[in-house]
């Protein structure tokens, strides 16, 4: 089944409006926010790097990629080079997501 977690960075429930608001009119792009990827197995790592100020940005946990690393998005060339040339043209979003699911598993049943 679907697995779905929810984290907040502590703002209010307003301020969390204002974004959506925001986000609707066109004038964010939360997806360019993103810092880091980890899977499940990374996320304590993803958390104690958020906690000590050493990502500038979000870390987006996927758990049913289990054992994908803790990944800054400036090191993703590192763990896959085709992955990171299309993040660094288009930004990470649901098409990122889409191709670095299939990069992952192409890994682990290599």
């Amino acid at each position: 089944g679907q697995v779905s977690i929810t984290a907040s960075s502590g703002s209010s429930v307003e301020d969390q409006l204002r974004v959506l608001r925001n986000i609707e009119r066109g004038e964010l792009a939360p997806d360019f926010n993103v810092a880091a990827i980890a899977g499940l197995l990374a996320a304590k790592q993803g958390i104690i790097q958020v906690k000590e100020g050493k990502v500038a940005g979000k870390v987006v946990v996927y758990p049913q990629l289990t054992e994908l690393p803790f990944i800054p998005l400036a090191e993703l060339a590192d763990w896959d080079p085709i992955l990171a040339k299309y993040v660094n043209e288009q930004g990470w979003s649901r098409q990122s997501e889409i191709l670095l699911e299939q990069r992952y598993y192409a890994k682990i049943t290599k």
